[in-house]
This record gives structure tokens, C-alpha cells and sequence, in this order.
């Protein structure tokens, strides 16, 4: 189908029209920096559980046992954090 350069077919008017909506793209960016917001809290777990374990560790001479004791704690609060951002995310 030839056109004019001034005409645009409804399919196309209608396809930008969704995608330039300032709600959509919104919504989009807030999805992708929730998910890097919770990555971070994930490590962010992470890391303060193995330090303290270290702090502990060299307090107490027991060094790896509490570093690696608080890696994983850390892990399993981080794993809680994602698991309970997931089930949010999912309700709304």
C-alpha cells in the first residue's frame, strides 16, 4: 500500500501511541531498578554476615568457622529478602 509522506497508517499511529504512554515506561524502569535494588540487598546481606563472622572470628581465634558460618546466614536473610520481594511483586 503506497502512502503519501504526510499520511500514517492506524496501526502504526496506534502502536507508538502505546509505547510512548509515560505510565508504561515508568513502570518498566521501577521493575528494573527494584530487581538491581534487591540484588544489591542480596549481596548487601551477604557481605555484613561474612564480616561479622571475620570480626567475630578474629576476636575470638576461631578463624574460618564464623566468617563462613555468617557467609551463610547472610545468604539464607538474603534469600528470605528476595523470596518476600518476589511474593510482592507478584501480588500487585
Amino acid at each position: 500500500m503506497s502512502q503519501t509522506p504526510g499520511e500514517q497508517d492506524d496501526t502504526e499511529s496506534r502502536a507508538t501511541d502505546d509505547n510512548s504512554s509515560p505510565a508504561k515506561s515508568a513502570n518498566n524502569g521501577a521493575g528494573i531498578y527494584g530487581a538491581v535494588g534487591i540484588g544489591f540487598e542480596f549481596l548487601a546481606t551477604i557481605c555484613v554476615g561474612g564480616a561479622i563472622g571475620w570480626y567475630l572470628d578474629r576476636r575470638l581465634n576461631t578463624f574460618p568457622w564464623l566468617m563462613v558460618g555468617g557467609i551463610c546466614v547472610g545468604f539464607a536473610a538474603g534469600l528470605v529478602v528476595m523470596i518476600r520481594a518476589g511474593r510482592q511483586a507478584f501480588k500487585d
